[in-house]
């Protein structure tokens, strides 16, 4: 009995040691299961494949937490020349487009993926940058216009220097949108530069890293700028010369029937316009008159008081000052003497100095 008894115990205990063990490698395999069900990366998951001993009582691995950082934009040689390449045809097709200043602007800021950006014209007679196109701008009118020398746009113009600003504090500028508000990473201020001359700034705000290929592209972009806005003025000048001419033969028609000598000269004293009155007068034929100086002609010539201010003279050894209707005595292609009243004006045209001379005969009746 006592050797049954001892064969059971023994039996028993080999059951229950079987159990145990048993139990344990299916609780270590349930742990197993739960810690490879979350992992919180691809490197996690691979830790737990190389495992070869798991704890008794293992704790959930740690999340790595990020700050959310703006995506590093890559743009490459050949991509930025062929967005180059793509601005230079805009500006080539669509010239006559009222809104190629704002058509520009906003093409070359999505292709580089600018927030923000302003396009200003200058105006060299009141030394002002004037906002002609803007992109992602709010409505602020502090910045419709800005004075040159005024902030670092006003100082971009004066010194025809690309200007970058970097490290930016919060509260300088703000890149919003629908989904919240951040600060730009850097901000660039290129001068629309042409043949040497600044024609107006561009200004752009980006929220990745700074890049000398951006910059590089940008400052071609800003010539392409600079070139139009110099065409710009340059045909606008064009009509105003030909606005100008239009006017000087309608005032010369008009001048021509004129009863009273007329004679133009400029500020050398050379005579470019004289009407057929004028001619009979002094008795000489209009092509003779023409190139010649208003001087040896009727002893009138320039006394400059200033830079601008200047006092037509008849006589250089009396001086009379020619004004409204002043008497004078001179000589026509015959040698006689004649008496006129001389009205003298002096004109200011398109930046240059023009005299003018009205010649009235006095006439003697004799009875």
């Amino acid at each position: 009995m006592d050797l049954i008894y001892l064969v059971v115990a023994v039996l028993g205990t080999l059951a229950l040691l079987f159990f145990f063990i048993r139990r344990s490698i299916y609780n270590q395999g349930i742990q197993k299961l739960q810690y490879v069900s979350m992992p919180s990366s691809l490197t996690d998951i691979g830790a737990l494949e190389m495992e070869s001993t798991i704890s008794s009582d293992p704790e959930p691995p740690e999340q790595e937490v990020q700050n959310p950082e703006v995506q590093k934009e890559v743009f490459d040689e050949t991509y930025l020349q062929q967005c180059f390449n793509k601005t230079n045809k805009i500006f080539l097709e669509e010239t006559g487009n009222n809104d190629i200043n704002q058509l520009v602007l906003s093409e070359i800021s999505k292709q580089i993926n600018c927030f923000h950006a302003a396009l200003y014209k200058s105006d060299e007679q009141e030394e002002l940058l004037t906002l002609a196109a803007g992109y992602g701008l709010s409505n602020r009118p502090d910045r419709c216009s800005i004075n040159f020398g005024q902030g670092q746009l006003g100082q971009s113009v004066l010194d025809n220097e690309p200007i970058v600003l970097r490290n930016l504090p919060d509260d300088y500028i703000r890149v919003s949108s629908g989904l919240g508000e951040t600060t730009p990473t850097w901000i660039g201020v290129f001068p629309l530069s042409f043949k040497g001359k600044a024609y107006g700034v561009l200004e752009m705000c980006f929220l990745y890293s700074e890049s000398e290929l951006i910059k590089n592209h940008l400052e071609r972009v800003a010539e392409l700028f600079g070139a139009h806005f110099f065409n710009q003025g340059v045909i606008a000048k064009q009509s105003q010369l030909q606005q100008l001419e239009q006017e000087k033969l309608r005032s010369e028609a008009i001048l021509e029937g004129c009863a009273d000598g007329f004679i133009g000269f400029n500020r050398h004293g050379i005579i470019d316009f004289c009407n057929r009155s004028a001619a009979e007068l002094i008795r000489l034929e209009k092509r003779n008159i023409l190139g010649q100086s208003v001087n040896s002609l009727l002893g009138v010539y320039i006394k400059e008081d200033s830079e601008e201010a200047f006092t037509l003279i008849h006589d250089e050894l009396q001086q009379t000052p020619l004004t409204d209707k002043t008497e004078i005595q001179i000589t026509d292609s015959h040698n006689e003497e004649i008496t006129v009243l001389v009205t003298a004006n002096t004109i200011s045209v398109a930046g240059d100095i023009l005299f003018t001379l009205f010649l009235q005969k006095i006439s003697v009746d004799l009875f």
